[in-house]
This record gives structure tokens, sequence and C-alpha cells, in this order.
């Protein structure tokens, strides 16, 4: 039978899988910025960006089997992290030489605080 209590569980249930697989959708995006800046990461960590394309191959392999499973519209999660992201890598991409310098830079006075 089905209730009320089934119907809200099943609602938070799907909420959280499409807000997980934009996420995961999010995590892919913010791993590219950074193969982009590649050998400036390595100077710090050269075993981060090995251990997160790791990450990423789960990452993809989870979001098919949520998509396959649960949210067979797969755009509500991509949707999920244009809106929370989209704008950022947009502004990123856009920006200038001198500005882009600038960033690294602010991110190398950002590590060194946590070295």
């Amino acid at each position: 039978m089905i209730t009320k209590k089934n119907i809200q569980d099943y609602e938070t249930m799907m909420q959280a899988l499409i807000n997980i697989s934009g996420h995961l959708h999010m995590l892919e995006g913010h791993y590219d910025m950074l193969i982009i800046v590649k050998g400036y990461v390595s100077l710090y960590d050269p075993t981060l960006l090995p251990r997160l394309g790791s990450l990423i191959v789960n990452a993809k392999k989870s979001n098919k089997q949520i998509a396959k499973t649960f949210v067979k519209d797969d755009e509500k999660s991509k949707n999920i992290m244009y809106e929370q992201i989209g704008k950022g890598i947009s502004s990123m991409s856009q920006m200038t030489p001198e500005n882009r310098v600038k960033f690294l830079e602010e991110l190398e006075t950002l590590s060194e605080k946590y070295k």
C-alpha cells in the first residue's frame, strides 16, 4: 500500500540522488579546471591529480548507475551543475591573462597559508 510516508521517502531519495548526480558533474568540471594547470598543481602535490582522476572515474560510473536506475532524465542533475558553477567557469574562461595570473598568485598565497 502506498502511504504518504512512502511518497515522502521516495521524493527525498530522488532529490538526494539528483543532487548527488549534479554534484558529481560539478566535480568533473572542477577537475577539468585543475587539468588546465596540472603542472602548477603538481608542484605542490604530484599525487593529487592521479588520485582525483581515479575519483572522477568512479564518479562517472556512479552517475551512470544513478541515471540508469533512478534518474531517467539526467538533464535534471546536469542543470543543477550548470546553475551552481556554470557561470563561474564561464567567467574564468573569459578572464584576461592578467586576471588569470592574479588568480594563480592568489591561489599560491592561499596554498602557502595551508602548507
